[in-house]
């Protein structure tokens, strides 16, 4: 009877908490809502409030991604389908869109088309409500290694308070595909979470199938969701590559569940997730376009022109770090371009070139991507024009926290749970290829976000360690 009694008191404790932090979140982000709704409508980029037109959104904004994904959220919204359109032409012509994932204009296309709008101000809700949606999904990863509930009404406030993603999102860049592929990216991270933990929290008396099955269906679902994130970014599909990879030889060493395979399991299932969602995506374009796809810009992103085009050939080129090499070899750089142009380009040739360039000019590699560094993490200029803003200050703050954090789990022999750590790596590696833009890193801010919060609980568990050894 008394087991019965604590049962329902915990119980009841519990939906307290959570309602607590559900109406922190809500209050957050209302209030959050309506002072960047007055700010893009009293400080208006270029004229451009949340009721002007969107049709003179994409007109004011053309060339850039944004204005893209709207004129081809319009055209969704019309019934036309997913293609771009030549209103210049005469008659207007319409092609099918492919050049990025199809997920950015179809949630814009939908979002107009439920709500009979011919402006950006329903978005503007729609994003609000996701963001309100995101941070709960954080705190809610947070809660399941994190038990202390002032940690966690202190990072739901967090959460409604974020410079670098706010700052961003409600701007000019508010149609952007990063907005759309978060709220997967951190459902996936969620049931990457939960795979894990249930190594970490297994129960001897538990069957091995039993808990592998349930690690193995959480691998899967985090597969899935990372998989419709790829649709808006198909960055997210180099990423689910490199964590099922991680996981296959990580797993060899970890052992999880005590065997040497699990890990191996673990990967190959979260890359089946994927697949389930991107092959029929592949299929209908193979219909529409004839060939398979998801979108046909992520190659020539990187190995063709990302690496090579001119390098200084305007200032936003040179301030992203387009070009590393043509900076370094520029006849390795017009033979590359020459082959992609006739339809020859290979990414393997491409990299080759590259690793050979940078083999003979390291010292120039590395200033030409350490100058642009601030860039990529702290938001701001290349060096030396960086300065502090708000959100570089806010970065490097987060950044210190984070660190201090791994390195107390490090020294503490702490468990460091792997999807908080994983993307971050993940760029690491990945920034030897690529141009540096600070969108690439909003996904950190899963983890980041988190950061405060899981170095005061260490910091807690280590300081009550210590005073029961001293009784």
């Amino acid at each position: 009877m008394e087991k019965t009694i604590s049962h329902c008191i915990r119980r009841n404790r519990s939906k307290v908490k959570w309602i607590v932090i559900l109406l922190t979140l809500v209050i957050g982000h209302i209030f959050c809502g309506i002072y960047f709704f007055n700010k893009m409508n009293r400080q208006p980029y270029a004229g451009l409030r949340l009721d002007t037109p969107i049709a003179t959104w994409v007109e004011t904004l053309a060339g850039s991604d944004v204005s893209t994904y709207m004129q081809v959220g319009i055209n969704v919204s019309e019934g036309k389908g997913l293609v771009s359109s030549c209103k210049a032409c005469n008659p207007p012509s319409y092609s099918p869109f492919y050049f990025w994932g199809p997920a950015t204009p179809w949630v814009i296309g939908t979002i107009l088309r439920l709500t009979h709008s011919n402006n950006l101000e329903t978005y503007f809700f729609f994003v609000v409500i996701l963001q309100g949606l995101i941070s709960l999904i954080l705190v809610y990863c947070l809660s399941l290694f994190v038990d202390s509930f002032a940690l966690l009404i202190g990072t739901a406030l967090l959460t409604t308070i974020c410079p670098p993603l706010q700052g961003y999102f409600f701007s000019i860049y508010l149609a952007s595909s990063e907005m759309v592929a978060f709220l997967p990216f951190v459902l996936s991270q969620l049931f990457l979470m939960k795979g894990v933990l249930m190594h970490q929290k297994r129960n001897e008396y538990l069957p091995f199938l039993q808990t592998f099955g349930k690690m193995l269906f959480f691998f899967l679902l985090s597969g899935i969701f990372l998989g419709l994130g790829s649709l808006a970014r198909d960055s997210h599909f180099m990423f689910a590559v490199f964590v099922a990879v991680f996981f296959a030889i990580f797993g060899l060493r970890r052992r999880y569940l005590g065997k040497p395979f699990v890990g191996l399991s673990m990967g190959l299932v979260l890359l089946l997730g994927v697949c389930l969602v991107r092959e029929p995506v592949k299929s209908w374009n193979k219909r529409r376009l004839g060939f398979r796809i998801v979108a046909s810009s992520s190659e020539g992103a990187i190995f063709e022109g990302g690496l090579w085009l001119k390098h200084d050939a305007n200032s936003f080129y040179y301030g992203i770090g387009i070009g590393l090499g043509e900076y370094l070899d520029a006849e390795a750089a017009r033979v590359t371009l020459q082959e992609y142009s006739v339809g020859r380009g290979s990414a393997i040739r491409s990299l080759y070139r590259l690793v050979r360039a940078v083999i003979r000019h390291p010292l120039k590699a590395i200033e030409f991507k350490a100058m642009r560094f601030p860039v990529l993490w702290f938001g701001t200029l290349y060096w030396p024009l960086m300065e502090l803003t708000l959100v570089s200050c806010w970065c490097l703050v987060f950044y210190l926290i984070a660190f201090l954090s791994v390195l107390v789990c490090l020294q503490k022999g702490l468990w460091i749970p792997e999807p908080v750590y994983l993307f971050p790596l993940f760029l690491f590696f990945a920034s030897a290829l690529i141009h540096y833009e600070f969108r690439y890193s909003q996904p950190i801010w899963f983890f980041l976000q988190m950061a405060p919060a899981i170095l005061i609980n260490d910091l807690m568990k280590f300081g009550r360690k210590y005073a029961k050894s001293q009784s």
